[in-house]
């Protein structure tokens, strides 16, 4: 066992314990995180453990939160002595770094899920831990330190380049392969690692669209069970640059003259003709990346790229596909699904409900990433001599021999392809073989279309949704008189004409036909918008409608209670000053059991006498403590007095020893308590009277009632304060 067994406290940690000579547990290994913490356990015990060497949990429990922060010090600025309001110490590494190592330590620690509380917990997750992170990001914001290392995304300038300089590379790894995966890894927005892992198997004819391809990405790093893994649509590209569909005919009918495919369909790498299940993935990913970093330093390239700064590297090829298809309008919750990143969100139970396959959505990223237009691609109607028969012995022989029917997707393919091997731009794109084996065959057959004009047209699609279900329709070429479709397909052309002169009628045919399309689409756009804006205006109006009459009811309930209210409070205060009535005797009894007493009478000569007892059921007096609260406003004071605050007992009800248990405060608010309750009594509202008193009287309630009591004393109360009394 490579593990050291001698004391820590040799190197001066005494706080850490000894590793112990007979383990007790499984040691924890991780091989990403292995080789960071290896590099912790040397620096923390000042020895140099190799890669073999294996910590057992028991051994790591003494680790405590400023080990780790001194060493993330230690690997950031070179010391542990860091003062980091000292802007001459730069830190010489990046936070990402930093956070690395953090994780890899977090990984071997005994107990990893538990805050650090103090004395127990995972020493990685502590504020001491975190704040050497935290200033490392400041000085990065403040632009002092390492520079970013991070890769940019390509910009769509950049990605044709990469396109155009791989098919001038030579060999057929070089060109026609590598502009294959980038082609793929951009239309579905994947690592290179899983473009690296396809099978021939992952694709198969897509079951509603038949133009369309459907493939399965089984081994993206966000993917954690089968069923984030859903069948994603591949869609043909007007732009030749983006076309998946293009660029995977083009490669697999000439991969089997390399090799590829000899494991069997099932088990056979698309982009390697190695069968390792381990080396041959890894193979094929590190050739690709040379292959691409070699792109990137080639002159012709850097003299593009240079123009933006930033680092580029493999990484930036899924950067470019999730900022295009972001930047061609999708959501970022639809590029997440495209790209397989759906896992990685907050982890809501919802999602294990939600589906991760939605065709639409997956089919209106793929939309946005195909430039131009998603386009299917279609046989000419003069091209009736082309059948599927001819297809599969002329154009993809030996895709179709492979497939063997089982999920055969060599008609799909072979459209496409006979289309690039008629065209003259992708004459330096094709192998050589197997654009002459397609060019001469169709020589023999040809005689149904004009000269130059080529036997397949690109017809655009339409891509939406009705009731949760996907529908893709071909927007068929309008009729501009001159006949032929999207491919090019012309009157009036002679034998004698080049295949030059009918290309370039060929294109303005189908300008026009684009231009009219255009036309077409921005009538029906504003016809659209108007009809919106119409719909906005009903609603607002229809919104200030509802508006204005809940405004009038609510005024005029307003006004309702209002009148209400004031009636209330008269009656209450006519009530309250109406002078006392001769009691009867029955209610001078009822009056006397109420305070304790019951009454007697005896009549004796004539002569009724009276005698008083306490009464056997009484009343109990209040028990609420009598006490005084703090307060600033007039309102309060009044509530005290009737009411009382915060459960004591109302100071009208304070007995005499309740006020001299409190007298100097009930002394200096009697005033205010006198002046209010003599209004109301003289049918005045409490909140008139409140509102008299804040209008005359400034500052705390202290002040007021000081200021009372002096103008009572001197008789300068203001008139709305005083009561008249009748003569």
């Amino acid at each position: 066992m490579a593990m050291a067994n001698a004391n820590a406290g040799a190197f001066g940690l005494e706080d850490v314990p000894d590793l112990p000579e007979a383990p007790t547990e499984q040691p924890k290994y991780n091989r990403d995180y292995h080789r960071l913490f290896v590099k912790f356990m040397s620096w923390l015990h000042k020895r140099t453990y190799t890669k073999a060497a294996r910590f057992q949990p028991s051994a790591l429990a003494g680790i405590q939160p400023h080990h780790v922060a001194d060493y993330l010090k230690w690997r950031a600025y070179g010391t542990t002595d860091v003062d980091f309001k000292d802007l001459e110490q730069n830190p010489t590494c990046r936070s990402s770094t930093l956070e690395q190592d953090k994780k890899a330590i977090s990984f071997y620690m005994p107990i990893k899920g538990a805050t650090w509380n103090g004395t127990s917990g995972n020493p990685t997750k502590s504020d001491p831990v975190n704040e050497v992170v935290k200033e490392v990001k400041k000085a990065e914001t403040q632009h002092r330190g390492k520079k970013s290392c991070a890769t940019r995304d390509l910009t769509e300038t950049e990605y044709r380049k990469v396109v155009h300089e791989l098919y001038g590379k030579g060999s057929f790894e070089s060109t026609i392969r590598t502009a294959c995966m980038l082609k793929q890894q951009v239309h579905l927005i994947t690592r290179t690692d899983d473009i690296s892992k396809l099978k021939y198997s992952d694709y198969k004819p897509h079951p509603d669209f038949p133009f369309a391809l459907s493939c399965k990405v089984h081994w993206s790093k966000n993917i954690s069970e089968e069923r984030q893994c859903p069948d994603q649509i591949i869609l043909g590209s007007m732009d030749t640059d983006f076309c998946a569909m293009l660029g995977l005919a083009n490669y697999m009918e000439a991969s089997f003259n390399y090799g590829y495919g000899a494991a069997g369909r099932e088990d056979a790498f698309l982009f390697t003709p190695e069968s390792d299940p381990k080396l041959a993935p890894k193979h094929c990913n590190a050739a690709y990346r040379n292959i691409l970093k070699a792109v990137f330093l080639s002159a012709p390239f850097l003299a593009v790229a240079l123009l933006i700064a930033g680092v580029l590297g493999s990484h930036s090829i899924r950067k470019f596909a999730a900022t295009l298809a972001r930047g061609m309008g999708a959501t970022a919750d639809e590029v997440d699904i495209r790209g397989r990143w759906k896992a990685r969100l907050s982890g809501r139970v919802v999602d294990a409900y939600i589906s991760p396959e939605q065709p639409w959505i997956d089919a209106r990223v793929a939309e946005k990433l195909c430039m131009g237009a998603p386009i299917a691609y279609k046989l000419h109607p003069d091209a009736k001599r082309v059948t599927p028969d001819w297809l599969i012995e002329h154009v993809v022989p030996r895709t179709h021999a492979f497939y063997d029917g089982v999920n055969d997707i060599s008609l799909h393919l072979a459209l496409p392809l006979l289309w690039a091997a008629l065209d003259e731009s992708w004459e330096e794109r094709m192998e050589p073989p197997v654009r002459v084996r397609i060019q001469d065959a169709y020589e023999r057959i040809k005689a149904d279309l004009p000269v130059g004009i080529n036997p397949l047209v690109k017809v655009p699609l339409s891509i939406w949704t009705h009731n949760t279900k996907l529908h893709i329709n071909e927007i068929e070429p309008m009729d501009t008189g001159g006949g032929g479709g999207t491919a090019g397909g012309t009157t009036g052309t002679t034998g004698q004409a080049s295949t030059r002169q009918v290309a370039n009628q060929s294109r303005q045919v189908t300008a026009m036909q684009t231009q009219q399309q255009v036309r077409t689409n921005e009538e029906i756009l504003t016809r659209i918008i108007a009809q919106h804006n119409q719909l906005q205006q009903l609603i607002a109006q229809e919104g200030r409608t509802r508006d204005s009459s809940a405004a009038a009811l609510r005024g005029w309930l307003e006004t309702w209670l209002g009148a209400e209210l004031t009636k209330l409070n008269g009656n209450i205060c006519r009530i309250a000053v109406q002078p006392p009535r001769m009691a009867t005797p029955d209610q001078v009894d009822g009056n006397l059991f109420r305070n304790g007493l019951t009454v007697e009478r005896t009549r004796r000569n004539g002569q009724t006498s009276l005698r008083y007892r306490q009464a056997v059921a009484t009343t109990p007096a209040d028990s609420r403590p009598a006490k005084l609260a703090k307060y600033r406003t007039v309102g309060s004071a009044w509530q005290e007095w009737m009411h009382g605050i915060g459960g004591n007992k109302p100071a009208k009800n304070f007995t005499a020893e309740d006020i001299r248990a409190c007298k100097s405060t009930y002394s200096r608010r009697k005033p205010l308590w006198t002046l209010m309750a003599t209004l109301v009594n003289a049918q005045k509202a409490p909140a008139w009277v409140i509102s008299k008193i804040e209008e005359h009287y400034k500052g705390s309630v202290l002040n007021i009632t000081a200021a009372i009591k002096q103008d009572t004393i001197m008789g300068s109360l203001h008139e709305d304060l005083c009561i008249v009394r009748a003569q």
